[in-house]
């Protein structure tokens, strides 16, 4: 199989970016999104070790955070949501820098 031979024939939608990687994701979109990955079970968009630092630090409302390791950008969404200033991720491991690309289109991170 080429890789140029790939095609969605399918309506535009969210749901296509995402399964770009179907198959692939380890973390569960929140279920508000309709969308759903494969197998994706980790609930990295609603992480409950997340909502403790949040609680801990007392909000990340207007911060600076560098996150190392976003895997497939859960914490980064979760760290926009509350309010950060600016959310600087970084991943080595290239599919999952790709996912985290399609996690920042569909949920509108910046």
């Amino acid at each position: 199989m080429d890789v140029l031979d790939e095609y969605v024939i399918s309506l535009p939608s969210q749901q296509n970016i995402i399964d770009i990687f179907q198959g692939e994701w380890s973390s569960k979109l929140p279920d508000s999104l309709g969308i759903e990955t494969q197998p994706g079970q980790a609930a990295l968009f609603e992480d409950a070790r997340l909502l403790w630092a949040e609680e801990v630090f007392g909000g990340f409302k207007d911060w600076n955070i560098l996150e190392l390791g976003p895997l497939e950008g859960g914490h980064s969404y979760m760290f926009q949501d509350r309010g950060a200033a600016r959310v600087t991720a970084i991943e080595a491991n290239k599919r999952a820098f790709l996912k985290c690309l399609c996690v920042k289109e569909v949920l509108n991170l910046h």
